[in-house]
């Protein structure tokens, strides 16, 4: 990388923070108002919501059957989500709202917002409806004086006006209407007799109450254990929130106990409808029984059909239990049988559990699942050809067979209880064959009469206990938690509101100053000049800004000369002193980037400065093209540098005279037509000679290098070329010119001076106390202003503020060198 570009790695910049923060202050503080303006007209013209929720615990109990040990005739199912949904239905919601008064909603609006006077309005409306085009449209209620009034409503583009008295009927062509007054009032200042009013009420329908009310509605489930739900309503107003809320929960206790009645209910109806059809079927068999048996005069002791048919099931019992093993045999041969590979022992395990045969066989299948874990194992480390595996698998085989002749030993054996079993049924069924057909019929009688004697006792049974169920059932539902009529509304939130807005702010503006500090690129203090200059230019001095504005490059040294002001301008003519050089009298060059810099307001500031010290000095602005030296002694510029050099006038009719003694100037003169070529002619050079028999010091105001070339010339000539940054105005990337003279130009004794720089940043900085080793060598005066940056001695250019000296008037100063005399005052004490 080439010097002109030489820059290092930023760093954090405290100061400069600091001050774009300063600087950023004003809108801060409009952003802010701004926000909290936007809040509070939110929170004024934004309608309260407020919510209330009640608690219960849905649960039911019943004392007869806890007494009795009876069956519960009602859904024991304890799943809550059930009773959940039905409290999010909509039908049951419907419910809650007929229940409710809401058929007419009542409302006083303002300028922005209406409010609905639930339970607080100052009157009632009852109605007979005649048309549903009134319904839920607002009906506007306007008061006059002894009882009267009148209302008025819009239907379809239509406007009606009705005269009414409180108490009596009103008839209108949608619904008779009844208003009763509760208590007096009036809604504003009179008109014509009348109160102008902002009273209205509406006749809602029940489908609108649902739209406008059940979207505010929740449920939440609690505790699925202790079956608790909470009911939450929201709505503008809050004691009606609160009684909808309630109202929720006591209709949900009345509806649960209803379903249940209903259920118990219809369960004794059937139960008596059965009653009578089994009732009759039981009277007709037994009828059926008495006439068989005295028609075929037969005992009443049991008949040997029955015999039979229980022995027959008791056979039927055993030969399905044997049909069964012998299915398990044939499933443990088909899987033994298998190959050694595909032989799933954990297969066989589960078949044998539970047979009569399990622990005969169990052994054996255990010991074969040994051999072929351990088969399994070797074949890991092993082929199929190693000789372990080869005899793990005819001790398998040898298993296998054995197993296989267990199996077929037990099957032998059931088969021969299968053949015995199938014997003694065929028997029984020939001497079954062989009763007498009356003896069947009897049986068959006898069925049917005891399946109906049983089934009507069952059914007297359920009757009777369902019965008491019933009697005793209560529900044990419970409301744990009321809801109150809520004093602060949820939404908007005042207290979340203001603190989101004021964050908001001051998050747009950190993320401003933020923006503002990455994207600046002006040179700031000294650590940006260390951080882009060529580490061979060095920096002459530090002049603080002024605190009142100057109209123009003035002299102001010679006005304060103990201010700070004054006192940087010595730091400078200091810190030149350490410059070497050969001839007597030393030509200063200074020069910047662009106009702005503040270079002829150093030029003739240090002139005067160096005036001070007794010495000679001479200004001669060559800034043809923008003359400011003229205006800053306020001086006639008829003649100057441009007739000068342009031999129309010789040098001691173009030298002026400043009010301080030994500083003298030039001006520019009239703007010539060809400034550089008069720079660099040789007639420039002439003057120089002539000048430095007069003069111990020449300063030169040179136009700025970044626009024009005219001032190259001079500062190679000068002995203390000097350029001039401005604080926060100059360009990080003017640092290239300075590189460019300093490496190409071969400029070498090039030193930079910072202008106007803002001193009250250095209280949180730490520019001379970083910077100062490289720059210079520190002079300290009584009132704690530290200085230097001299060519290379030294340490720094500091103050007891860390950096480049706190800029202060008079008073501020006298303050800060009593404060420092009596903290060293104490120290000295101390030690």
């Amino acid at each position: 990388m080439g010097d002109e570009g030489f820059i290092s790695t930023p760093e954090f910049d405290l100061g400069l923070l600091i001050s774009i923060t300063r600087k950023t202050l004003i809108w801060i503080c409009l952003i802010l108002a701004a926000c909290v303006t936007v809040a509070y007209t939110y929170l004024h013209y934004t309608q309260p919501i407020y919510q209330a929720s009640s608690v219960i615990q849905i649960a039911s109990d019943n004392q007869a059957n806890r007494l009795l040990n009876m069956e519960d005739i009602y859904d024991s199912d304890n799943d809550i989500s059930k009773s959940i949904e039905v409290l999010r239905s909509e039908e049951f919601f419907k419910r809650v709202i007929k229940s409710l008064p809401l058929d007419v909603s009542y409302f006083t609006e303002g300028e922005v917002l209406k409010n609905e006077t639930f339970q607080s309005t100052p009157y009632r409306v009852g109605y007979v409806l005649e048309s549903p085009l009134i319904n839920d449209i607002p009906i506007y209620i306007t008061l006059g004086k002894d009882n009267e009034g009148s209302i008025n409503y819009s239907v379809k583009g239509q406007l009606y006006s009705f005269d009414f008295v409180f108490g009596d009927t009103m008839v209108t062509p949608h619904a008779q209407l009844l208003i009763s007054k509760l208590f007096d009032f009036n809604t504003g200042e009179e008109n014509d007799g009348f109160y102008s009013n902002k009273y209205y009420f509406t006749l809602n329908t029940p489908q609108a109450n649902l739209q406008k009310l059940f979207p505010e509605y929740s449920i939440e489930l609690l505790s699925s254990s202790a079956k608790t739900v909470k009911i939450t309503v929201t709505d503008p107003n809050a004691a009606k929130a609160a009684v909808i809320c309630n109202q929720v929960a006591s209709e949900y206790i009345a509806y649960h106990k209803e379903r249940k009645n209903e259920g118990a209910t219809q369960v004794l109806d059937f139960i008596d409808e059965q009653l009578n059809g089994v009732y009759e079927k039981l009277k007709n068999s037994e009828s059926m029984i008495r006439e068989f048996r005295t028609k075929n005069r037969m005992s009443e002791g049991k008949t040997l059909s029955q015999f039979y048919v229980s022995a027959l099931n008791e056979l039927e019992a055993q030969r399905t239990s044997l049909d069964l093993q012998m299915s398990l045999l044939k499933e443990l041969r088909k899987n033994v049988n298998l190959e050694s590979a595909k032989l799933d022992i954990y297969s066989l395990i589960p078949v044998l559990t539970g047979s009569e045969f399990e622990t005969s066989i169990r052994l054996q299948i255990e010991e074969l699942q040994e051999m072929v874990i351990i088969r399994n194992r070797l074949l890991n480390s092993a082929t199929p050809d190693n000789p372990s595996i080869i005899r793990y698998d005819r001790q398998i085989d040898i298993q296998k067979n054995l197993i296989i002749n267990s199996l077929s030993v037990l099957e032998s054996k059931l088969q021969t209880e299968l053949d015995a079993i199938e014997n003694k049924i065929k028997e029984i069924e020939d001497n079954f064959l062989d009763l007498p057909s009356q003896e069947i019929e009897f049986a068959r009688l006898e069925r049917i009469f005891n399946s109906n004697e049983k089934y009507y006792t069952l059914l007297l049974e359920k009757k009777t206990e369902y019965s008491i169920s019933k009697a005793g059932y209560a529900s044990a539902n419970s409301i744990l938690q009321r809801a109150g009529t809520p004093n602060t509304p949820i939404s908007p939130r005042k207290t979340i509101i203001y603190i989101a807005t004021i964050a908001f702010a001051i998050f747009v503006s950190l993320a401003i100053i933020a923006i503002r500090y990455l994207l600046h690129n002006e040179i700031s203090g000294l650590q940006d000049i260390a951080r882009i200059l060529h580490p061979g230019i060095s920096v002459l001095g530090v002049i603080p800004k002024y605190k009142k504005d100057i109209p123009v490059s003035q002299l102001i040294v010679d006005k304060r000369p103990k201010s700070i002001m004054a006192e940087s301008f010595r730091s400078v003519r200091t810190n030149l002193q350490f410059f070497e050089s050969t001839s007597e009298t030393q030509i200063i060059a200074v020069t910047s980037t662009i106009s702005g810099e503040g270079k002829t307001f150093i030029a003739i500031n240090l002139g005067g400065i160096i005036a001070f010290s007794g010495k000679r000095v001479i200004i001669l602005d060559l800034d043809m093209r923008r003359p400011r030296i003229h205006k800053g002694f306020n001086a006639p510029n008829q003649k100057g540098m441009s007739t000068l050099l342009s031999n129309r006038d010789t040098l001691e009719e173009t030298i002026q005279r400043s009010e301080l003694d030994g500083l003298h100037f030039i001006t520019a003169g009239p703007v010539p037509p060809n400034p550089s070529e008069l720079i660099i002619s040789g007639r420039m050079e002439e003057l120089l000679a002539d000048m430095k028999k007069e003069y111990d010091i020449i300063i030169i105001d040179n136009p700025p290098v970044g626009l024009v070339t005219d001032g190259i010339a001079s500062l190679k000539l000068a002995d203390f070329p000097i350029y001039v940054f401005r604080s926060d105005y100059s360009k990080k990337n003017f640092a290239q010119n300075v590189n460019g003279l300093y490496s190409e130009s071969k400029i070498k004794r090039l030193s930079v001076i910072l202008n106007s720089f803002d001193l009250t940043r250095t209280r949180y900085g730490s520019y001379g106390t970083k910077y100062g080793s490289k720059y210079g060598y520190g002079y300290g005066y009584g009132y704690g202003y530290g200085y230097g940056y001299g060519y290379g001695y030294g340490s720094g250019y500091g103050s007891s503020y860390g950096g480049s000296g706190y800029y202060q008037n008079d008073d501020e100063q006298e303050k800060t060198n009593i404060l420092n005399k009596i903290i060293k005052r104490a120290k000295d004490e101390d030690s």
